[in-house]
């Protein structure tokens, strides 16, 4: 059962009783069906295509994972995700890269064309989050465990990225 479905049964039940003398039978609907089928079509609509998406995230997105490729790029994203739905409002704060319009530019429009196909179908999409609830990363490998990390579960490691959540 859709939304079609639900069009359909909400049109049946406001029909009127026809009056042969005064109205034809083809005018026995009451012209509200638009009415109901934006109402249907917005109760339907999934929670998480009403979330917030943070501006120029896909900026944030080729900074902090460009050289991991697309999947880096997609695990960073739904980190950020998971921020977000824990009310942490943070997204990429820790981003610390100066001139970071000069450097997306650098990377050129392919990148940017990944890094914003990779943002819808996160947030708009809600695809499938593959740090397990993660709402922290680090390069590990590179810059060695840091002390936020100290206590939390390690979720995945996903490229040169180790991902974390914090413990209940």
């Amino acid at each position: 059962m859709g939304p079609a479905y639900a069009v359909r049964v909400a049109l049946r039940t406001i029909q009127k009783p026809v009056n042969s003398r005064t109205q034809f039978p083809s005018q026995g609907l009451i012209p509200c069906w638009p009415i109901i089928l934006i109402t249907v079509l917005l109760l339907s609509t999934p929670a998480y295509a009403k979330q917030r998406i943070p501006e120029d995230l896909w900026k944030g997105l080729i900074a902090e994972a460009t050289g991991e490729g697309y999947q880096g790029m997609y695990a960073v994203a739904c980190c950020v995700r998971n921020r977000l739905n824990k009310g942490m409002n943070t997204g990429l704060c820790g981003l610390k890269r100066k001139n970071l319009d000069v450097f997306v530019q650098r990377e050129g429009r392919k990148q940017e064309l990944i890094a914003k196909e990779i943002v819808r179908r996160v947030f708009v999409e809600n695809s499938p989050d593959f740090t397990n609830g993660a709402t922290h990363y680090e390069a590990v490998e590179r810059y060695g465990i840091p002390r936020w990390a100290k206590g939390m579960i390690k979720t995945a490691k996903i490229g040169e990225h180790t991902f974390f959540k914090e413990r209940r």
